[in-house]
This record gives C-alpha cells, structure tokens and sequence, in this order.
C-alpha cells in the first residue's frame, strides 16, 4: 500500500469517515468530541502525526462550520471536504480523494483558510449545492438572544465578531512554572515550535503552530509549563492574590487555577465534587513540586464548618461554556438554552455559600466561561443588591492594565483566547 499513493490516500480518506462518523455520534448521546478523538488515538497507534493532525483538523473543522456544512451522518464526504476547504490554505491528496468521490473536479474547489466569512460563503457554495450560506447560520439561532452585550456596543454586531473569534482554533497557551515566560518562549523556540509570551501576562506563552505532544515536549524542556489558557491566567491575576494568603478554590475542578494561585506563593485549599479531577489536581502538583495546595472533595452549595474563612475565594462555577467554543466547537451544538436559567440560579447559590467563608477585608472572585448575560452581569448584580458587605472592587483588566474595569470581560478575539466574566467583591471590614 506504501508504493500506490491512490491507495494510501484513499485508506486516509476512510479513516477520516469512520471516525467522523464515530464523533458525531458521540457527540449526539451529549459527550465531548475531545475525550473521544484523544482515546481512539491512544487505541490506534499505528496512527501516525501527521495522520492525527489531518484527522483533528477534518473532525473539529466539521463542527466548527456545522451550520453551513451540516451533519456528516446527512451529508456524508461534502462535511469534511467543505471542513478542510474552510480550515485550510493549502489542498490535501485525501481531500482531493474524496471531492473525487462525489464526481466533483479538486479544481473547482480551493481552499479558503484565509479569506473573510463572506468570501468563505461564496467559495463554499459549489459544494452546498450553490447555496451560499450566513454568518449567523454557524450559531444556535438562540445564541443572539442570550449573548452578553456591553455598553454602547451594536447587538448584531458584537455578535458577528463573536463568531468570527468561534471560527477561528485559539493557539494553545502555556503557564511559565518556574521559569519567566520569555525564557518558556525561548526554550519551546529551540525545540521547533512557534512561541511568544503576552505582552502583559508575563508568564502566558502562546504556541500558534499544531499543538505539540505535551510529553514529549516536556522531555525536551522540562516540566516548567502548565497548559492553561489565557483567560483562565486572566482570571487568577484578576484575582490580586498575596503572599502568605489563604485562598480557596470552589469547583477548582483539576486544579489549574490553583496551581496558578499558589504560585504568588499563597496557600490554596481546592475543592470539587468529583473525585477523579482532584486526583489529577494532585497528580498536577507532582508534576512540578507544588507542596502548598490541599484537595477535598465538597459539594459547592454546602457550607464549611461554622467560622472558617479564608482572605480570598475563588468561585470558578460551572457554566453553559459559551466561552469554550473556539476550542471545543462540537460544544455550540450540545448547549441547551433551557438549561440556562437553571445553572444561573446554582451560580447564585454557590455565591452566595462562598460568601459565607470570605474574612472581613477578604475578596470574593465569580468567574464564569461564559458569555450569557444571565450567567454573567444578572449573577454579578443580584448578589451585590442582596450582600452589600461585598462591594465591587474595580481593578486592572488582566489583558489591558491601564483599562481599570468591573466587571472583567475577556472576549474570545483578545488573546485569541477563550471567553471569560470575572467580578471581584471586597469583603466591608465593618462587615
């Protein structure tokens, strides 16, 4: 099969329809795409890197432009074709393959990676039957009705560079552990791959290039990098911890965040009702010899035994992860509007518990991955009229330190990065 290259490109092509088809059935019985595809390409090792990368790129393409491109188990070949066509600026053998398949010219198809939305629909159209799809065809028609809008900003507007940012794979972000972000850059430059640290979080390291095997990279260089995206680093400065200071982590999940509070040298007690994320939180923290985080499980509505308070409280809810979407696109597709209200109402009750256990003087930190205005500013407001010993604490915007703003909005184009809502409450010393 290694001498025909018809035959190997064609064996390419069908490993990219079984596991296409594979993931979107996955994704219809509501798990995530990613666990999915990482687990087959453990099962297959015979899989090689550059075959991952084409796989990845097809799959998660197909999502990201589902509302154009439709359903694969509908339209078959046409959702990877049009999927490598609006991803790439280059054509592929196995797409050349399979736009043969469906009696098409490769030809007639180029790849449109790096043109605009509108020219994307136009050169698109010949494999949508000559429709020419919109831009607001790539979200949920419910999107625009719950999507958080800032002051002074035009609606349709600020949603067509919502989804704009969606189309678009953020680079992976990194956390300097140890090592100053610029020396991170530097030493991920001398083993092949693109990096630069951000301009005002000194220790966020961005790799635009695919996205390398973390084991073995850290072989290379070391462990002096954690995997965090931008906004989540945006969310601990946000936060202004201090040295000797004693923070807890509510829903911290497998502590990325708490990794990141600890390193302004402060104590962090981390918790969350699932005990196999706190197993990696820990597993984390071996990783790179982090001694000052302690892990409990505790479900984040139940109060702590009576007088326990902490300088700060960190309260990462979860949410409709509106936020997620340029990296986990196959999420946009599984959100239920419905459930909105529902999660914002559990946001407000694990606030308000949170509340309970912030020392006079102490900060109170919501931060949410999402965009919904019910999720965001209608939490944020409720809890400053019905708790007016926190009162909100204005500070730097993490991203953009001469902007001083509350709350904090991380969109999805700064960075690029996910999206994020941060609000910071300073406990009254008076109580």
């Amino acid at each position: 099969m290694n001498g025909d290259p018809h035959r190997r490109w064609s064996a390419r092509a069908e490993q990219a329809r079984t596991l296409m088809a594979a993931v979107e059935r996955v994704v219809e019985e509501g798990h995530p795409a990613d666990v999915f595809v990482t687990s087959e390409f453990r099962r297959h090792r015979e899989w090689g890197s550059r075959d991952r990368r084409l796989l990845s790129r097809l799959v998660f393409g197909a999502f990201r432009w589902r509302g154009w491109l439709g359903r694969y188990a509908d339209r078959g070949d046409r959702v990877l074709i049009g999927a490598h066509l609006l991803e790439s600026t280059e054509s592929h053998p196995v797409i050349e393959t399979m736009i043969r398949a469906i009696g098409s010219d490769p030809a007639g198809l180029a790849p449109l990676g790096d043109q605009s939305l509108e020219d994307k629909a136009v050169g698109i159209a010949p494999l949508l039957e000559g429709h020419a799809p919109s831009w607001r065809d790539l979200m949920p028609c419910w999107v625009s009705s719950e999507l958080a809008v800032p002051p002074n900003t035009d609606p349709s507007a600020h949603h067509r560079r919502c989804v704009e940012s969606f189309q678009r794979r953020p680079p992976l972000w990194l956390r300097a552990v140890g090592v100053s972000g610029e020396d991170l850059a530097q030493r991920l430059v001398s083993v092949g791959y693109e990096a630069a640290p951000h301009a005002s979080l000194k220790e966020a390291v961005a790799v635009p290039s695919d996205r390398p095997h973390l084991p073995t990279l850290e072989k290379a260089i070391g462990p002096c990098f954690e995997v965090q995206d931008l906004a989540s680093q945006a969310v601990v400065v946000g936060s202004a911890p201090s040295a000797g200071e004693r923070w807890w982590d509510m829903c911290g999940g497998a502590g990325g965040k708490a990794l990141d509070l600890a390193s302004f040298d402060t104590r962090v007690w981390v918790s969350d009702i699932r005990p196999s994320a706190l197993a990696e939180a820990r597993r984390r923290c071996r990783r790179i010899g982090e001694d000052r985080i302690e892990t409990f499980v505790h479900e984040a509505t139940t109060p702590l035994p009576a007088g326990t308070t902490f300088d700060g409280v960190l309260v990462d809810a979860p949410c409709s992860g509106l936020g997620t979407w340029s990296r986990r696109p196959d999420a946009r597709w599984q959100t239920d509007p419905a459930g909105i209200p529902n999660r914002a109402r559990m946001q407000e009750a694990i606030l308000n518990n949170a509340a309970r256990h912030v020392r006079p003087g102490g900060r109170l930190v919501y931060a949410v991955c999402t965009l919904t205005r019910q999720e965001t500013m209608d939490v944020a407001e409720r809890f400053s009229l019905t708790h007016p010993s926190f009162v909100p604490e204005p500070g730097p915007h993490p991203l953009d330190p001469a902007q001083i703003a509350w709350p904090i909005w991380i969109w999805p184009w700064q960075g690029p990065c996910g999206g994020m809502f941060i609000a910071r409450w300073r406990s009254r010393e008076d109580g």
